[in-house]
């Protein structure tokens, strides 16, 4: 088959051209080119990168005919584009080489960037183009630097524009690749870098780039430049890697001085001064002889609190260079700070004869006056004095030298020169006064003093200096009116202000002038400067210048602060002088409290017995004065006190032992006559009586109740005539005295009225008047009805009010009334305050002047007792002032004030407190804001609350965040107060309102009753309840006041228990709560009590959980896990306090804290509980209070869990 093929299809002959025809055809289009196109270059028009371009017009024309024809060709564009640009067609090679912009290849990236570069050199300086070009240049630069196949010249290129558009850490950056590209020139690449960086203000990079170049070559010479440089640029920047650059420079560099002077300085830059003193010793050691290393070494180790090698080095400096004054003035401060005075001030004595330095005289002076040096201070002074006048110090100071030196006279000259020259330092004046007074020159000094009131007015030391002086010469009553003329008086803050009253108060009582040492003493009274001698005087001065309250509150005070018996006492003789029981009482009150104080003090006993014997307690009378005379059996006093006692208590066989007894010595004692002769005279003795008036007649002719005593014995002793006679001369003698007191009946005392009454029923008896009548009937001439004069009028509703019997008082005033008499209307006031009639109350203040004789403290009384509270407070806070005018009951002004704040509140604070029930914790933090006005009062609370449990407890999802408001409104009224208490708790999983309602009355003036309901309340009687529950109650409560320091509380309640989220019901109960409450002390500022109480309730319950709460509580809770079936705690308590921290208005001055600690028996579960709370509240910045409080309750049952907390509260009061 294949060869038929064959012969059917025979092979084709292929022809070739032959050489010659070739050549011919290939010499003729070679010929023709070179004649069409002379430049040869153009024969390789693929070549990229051919040899120096020649842009000739043609060869671009040529170019340009092709790029037409070939536009895609990208290598003939670059060509165009370089000849372009190499024939300074800027413009033009731009336009070309826009479409590859954006090439990617490396070449055509590069040229592009050329062009730009040559575009931007060729704008002008001032071209706006200019920025736009630079950026459009940088960006170009920071493509072209990402490509890594960049050779060193582009490199280079690169790197010397980043330095023309002024980006030298561009630069230094390329020239460290570089480095990297072109190790062979690593060195010389790495120090351009470094250069620059230095010039981007980047000095640890070119450090960093030094020690590169310090790497990259093995010369040791290169090196160790390398290494300098890149110290130098460390030490440029305080950043602690040049510290470790330093150290690793040393460590190639050990033994060279000029690294470890570097990295001295270096460490001591970074403040490491152990670095630089291991440094220093090896610098020192290679370098002995260098000073200057050696002075650092010394300033390093003293830097480094190396006090005794500091010193070595600074002393071996001196011993080189003895004439050096900085060092030697180095190594003396060195000295004293090593401990080395005596050392410091030679070298300091050098120095200032040397350089004549004030500096260094001032340092001999300190040193000196230190060592007690006191020839080197004065030649130091003596040589500053020598070169400029002194300071005023340094005057003071020479002056004490020369006077301590025994030349107080030279002292006293030098400074009476310098203030003939008009020195206007007035110390240097008081000193002169000082040392002239010192020196015995009491006139000279006293001529000082005044000099210096004149020049520089008055002061307190002046004051005192010249009442000093002036004593000393005793003229006590100049000393003391220069004392009291000072203009300004001081306070008694400081120690000079206490002693200038002191002073004024000593004077003062010296001089009898009771006024002024009253004022002066109460000066000190109210800084509480005052000693026990102080508190006695200004007591007595206060009562002997009828300041009786001024009195009573210093004794309160010291009472309360000091516990000095003796103020008591002798408040007790002024009480009875002045015919005050009422104060006499109140201070046996206080006497009470402390029995102990007063148990071997005879005069108190004494005069308690005086009390008991003006009450007519003769019992507790007399064993009183048999107390006294078991102290002081001598006292005559006393003796009298206890026969009249004994006299008038029928005491007859004791009555006679004692006079018996003590007659011989009363023989010679006049002060015991009238009461032996009464005594003698009551034991029916009655001629042994007789010579006993006889002689106390004698010695008082003018007692004329005496000698109607006498007349009384002369008739028992059957003298009838002389006894007539007797009575007729007292009454003639009497009578005048009678007479004025009736004209002033409303002013008489109680001794005065039985005065009196005695002397009508004389002379009753005399004219045969009825003997049976009442003292006051009799003093009266036994006027009734009609009869009485306006005067008797007077004396009756005055006698009535003074003892306080309203039903009297008042109908003696309707008396005065009826008769158109004119009556005070502090007086109406009082009664109607003592019998509460409002409407004559309100009368009376409508009626009545402001300022008028009604006190302060009776018309707040009355304001609040008709229910003006703003009024009363207003009032009471405008007589509140420290500076007030003191008058009866101003004291207590403050404290209504303070009242009136609690009841009308305005503050706002906020509170945070911590709490923990059983295993359930509570954080609360809320903020709040009460406004009050005289009826209604508002307090606006919001708040959070955070709770968290395990949840083998209690499930809180979405319970656990409580957002919580409240608006409480109470609506005063005249008995009573209505408060309304709206407010809404929202969590995730439910929002809940609530409501609650309380109406408060007050019954009677001791007995009050409320009722309240609340809805929706918080339960917290175990932690499941609190978490899952909420209780509606209804109750009704009772308070009692016994007494003043016993109450009575009861309170019902009557609960239903409901689930929080579907309000399920969980069953209902009572409960009961009573407490007795005792006062064991009352006092202004603190409180102790105990109270004795009783909770109990009973809850009656579904049989099941609700769904809600089973969802919610661990498997196999049942209802009475959640809500306590039965609960009972009876037990007793005890707290103490000073005020009430944390109250809406506090009554006590800051600190305040109570304590209350409750103790009890648990029932059902038959255990002993206990509780306990702490508070304590101080103001921060004047009118807050900052409240801290911390409780305990483990009184709890199996349901009825424990409980903790702790609280901080803030509040600021509103208001004056």
């Amino acid at each position: 088959m294949a060869e038929h093929n064959q012969e059917q299809d025979p092979p084709k002959r292929t022809r070739f051209v032959r050489p010659l025809t070739l050549l011919i055809i290939t010499v003729v289009l070679v010929v023709a080119l070179v004649l069409l196109f002379p430049a040869r270059r153009f024969l390789s028009l693929s070549q990229v990168d051919g040899g120096r371009d020649d842009p000739s017009s043609v060869s671009i024309t040529y170019l340009e005919a092709l790029l037409e024809a070939n536009p895609g060709d990208d290598q003939l564009r670059l060509k165009l584009a370089r000849q372009l640009a190499a024939a300074g067609n800027i413009p033009k090679a731009m336009e070309v080489m826009q479409p590859l912009a954006d090439s990617t290849d490396a070449n055509a990236r590069w040229l592009y960037h050329q062009i730009s570069w040559q575009a931007f050199n060729a704008l002008a300086a001032d071209d706006p183009r200019r920025d736009a070009q630079q950026g459009e240049l940088i960006a170009q630069m920071n493509a072209l630097e990402r490509n890594e196949s960049l050779s060193t010249e582009q490199l280079e290129v690169l790197a010397g524009r980043w330095l023309e558009l002024g980006r030298p850490a561009r630069a230094a950056d390329l020239y460290e690749r570089l480095a990297v590209q072109d190790p062979a020139r690593a060195y010389d690449w790495y120090g351009e870098a470094a250069r620059w960086w230095l010039a981007a203000d980047a000095p640890m990079r070119a450090a960093q780039a030094w020690q590169s170049a310090f790497a990259a070559t093995d010369d040791e010479s290169l090196r160790r430049d390398a290494a300098l440089a890149a110290l130098d640029a460390a030490q440029q920047t305080n950043d602690g890697s040049g510290l470790r650059m330093a150290g690793e420079f040393i460590d190639a560099y050990p033994n060279d001085p000029t690294f470890l002077d570097i990295g001295i300085e270096m460490a001591l830059a970074n403040n490491r001064l152990a670095q630089a003193q291991t440094w220093s010793r090896r610098y020192v050691q290679l370098r002995p002889d260098d000073e200057q290393g050696l002075e650092r070494d010394a300033q390093i180790a003293l830097a480094n609190n190396q006090l005794d090698e500091a010193l070595a080095g600074l002393e071996r400096l001196v011993r080189r260079n003895p004439d050096n004054e900085n060092l030697r003035a180095q190594l003396a401060q060195v000295q004293v700070w090593a401990g080395q005075p005596a050392a410091a001030l030679a070298n300091y004595k050098w120095l200032a004869q040397r350089s004549g330095s004030d500096a260094y005289d001032n340092q001999i002076i300190d040193i000196g006056t230190d060592l007690n040096d006191t020839s080197a201070v004065l030649a130091a002074l003596q040589r500053i004095q020598s070169r400029h006048p002194l300071s005023t110090s340094q005057r003071r100071l020479l002056v004490d030298l020369l006077n301590s030196e025994g030349d107080p006279d030279r002292a006293i000259a030098m400074l009476s020169d310098w203030v003939r020259e008009g020195s206007p330092d007035e110390d240097l004046w008081v000193r002169l006064a000082m040392m002239q007074e010192l020196n015995g020159d009491l006139p000279g000094a006293l001529a000082t003093w005044n000099e210096i009131a004149s020049r520089f007015g008055r002061s307190v030391e002046e004051s005192q200096a010249r009442g000093r002086l002036l004593t000393r010469q005793w003229q006590l009553d100049e000393a003391l009116a220069v004392m009291t003329s000072l203009p300004n008086k001081p306070g008694t803050a400081t120690e000079q202000e206490v002693f200038y009253w002191e002073t004024v108060g000593e004077l003062a009582w010296n001089q009898n002038r009771p006024a002024i040492a009253r004022d002066a003493y109460y000066q000190l009274y109210l800084g509480r400067k005052l000693d026990e001698t102080g508190y006695l005087r200004l007591a007595q001065t206060a009562v002997v210048t009828g300041r009786m309250d001024m009195a009573m509150e210093v004794a309160r005070t010291d009472w309360r602060e000091n516990q000095h018996g003796d103020m008591i006492v002798s408040m007790l003789a002024a009480a009875q002088r002045e015919n005050r029981p009422d104060l006499t009482r109140e201070l046996i009150a206080m006497a009470q409290t402390r029995p102990a104080v007063f148990e071997q003090s005879a005069d108190y006993w004494q005069l308690y017995g005086d009390y008991q014997y003006q009450q007519r307690d003769l019992a507790k009378a007399r064993r009183a004065y048999l107390k006294s005379l078991s102290l002081a059996p001598d006292d005559a006093g006393t003796r009298a006190a206890l026969l009249a006692t004994l006299a008038d208590g029928g005491y007859t066989d004791e009555l006679a032992r004692y006079v018996n007894a003590w007659s011989d010595d009363a023989k010679n004692d006049s002060r015991q006559w009238p009461v032996f002769a009464m005594a003698y005279s009551r034991l029916g003795q009655t001629r042994t009586a007789l010579p006993w008036y006889d002689r106390a007649v004698q010695r008082d002719p003018d007692n004329y109740l005496l000698v109607l005593d006498y007349a009384d014995a002369l008739e028992r002793g059957r003298r009838f005539d002389s006894a007539r006679r007797m009575r007729e001369y007292a009454l003639t003698e009497l009578r005048p005295r009678l007479m004025r007191h009736l004209q002033e009946q409303g002013k008489l005392t109680r001794e005065q009225r039985e005065e009196d009454g005695r002397i009508l029923s004389v002379q009753a008896n005399m004219l045969g008047a009825d003997e049976g009548r009442d003292w006051l009937r009799r003093a009266l001439d036994g006027r009734s009805g009609d009869e009485l004069t306006p005067t008797d009028v007077e004396m009756l509703f005055g006698y009535y009010l003074s003892e306080e019997q309203p039903a009297y008082s008042r109908y003696w005033l309707l008396q005065a009334h009826r008769r158109r008499l004119e009556t005070e209307d502090w007086q109406e006031l009082a009664v109607a305050l003592q019998a509460n009639d409002q409407v004559a109350m309100q009368r009376i203040l409508e009626g009545s002047r402001p300022g008028g004789d009604i006190g302060i403290a009776d018309r707040i009384t009355a304001l609040r007792q008709l229910d003006y509270r703003a009024r009363a407070l207003v009032l009471a806070l405008e007589h509140e002032r420290p500076n007030e005018p003191y008058v009866t009951g101003i004291d207590v002004v403050p404290r209504y004030a303070a009242e009136l704040y609690q009841t009308m509140p305005q503050n706002f604070g906020t509170e945070l407190i911590v709490r923990s029930i059983s295993d359930l914790d509570i954080n609360s933090e809320s903020v709040f804001l009460r406004l009050s006005g005289e009826k209604l009062s508002t307090r606006v609370e919001v708040g959070a609350r955070q709770l968290s449990a395990d949840d083998d407890l209690v499930d809180l999802d979405g319970l656990e965040d409580e957002q919580f408001a409240n608006v409480v409104l109470n609506w005063r009224e005249r008995r009573g107060m209505t408060t309304v208490r709206v407010g809404a708790v929202s969590t995730d999983a439910k929002d809940i309102a609530q409501l609650g309602l309380r109406q408060d009355w007050q019954l009677t003036s001791n007995v009050g009753a409320s009722v309240f309901l609340d809805i929706n309340t918080l339960a917290d009687d175990t932690a499941q309840l609190r978490a899952l529950g909420l209780r509606d109650d209804l109750g009704v409560g009772l308070e009692w006041v016994l007494n003043p320091r016993d109450s009575l509380s009861l309170t019902a309640t009557y609960s239903q228990y409901h689930s929080r989220e579907d309000r399920n019901d969980l069953g209902d109960g009572y409960g009961l709560e009573a407490s007795f409450a005792h006062s064991l002390m009352v006092g202004p500022t603190h409180q102790v009590q105990a109270r004795v109480f009783a909770d109990t309730s009973q809850n009656f319950l579904e049989d099941d959980l609700p769904s809600d709460m089973a969802a919610r509580l661990p498997a196999g809770t049942n209802l009475n896990d959640v809500v306590p079936t039965r609960y009972t705690f009876l037990g007793a308590g005890l707290s103490f306090a000073r005020g009430i921290p944390g109250e809406e208005y506090p009554l006590v001055a800051s600190p305040r804290y109570q304590l209350n600690i409750d103790t009890g028996y648990v029932l059902p579960d038959n255990e002993f509980g206990i509780s306990a709370n702490f508070a304590i509240g101080s103001r921060v910045f004047g009118s807050d209070e900052l409240s801290l409080n911390f409780g305990v309750d483990q009184t709890g049952s199996q349901t009825q869990d424990n409980s903790y907390s702790g609280s901080i509260k803030y509040q600021y009061f509103l208001g004056r």
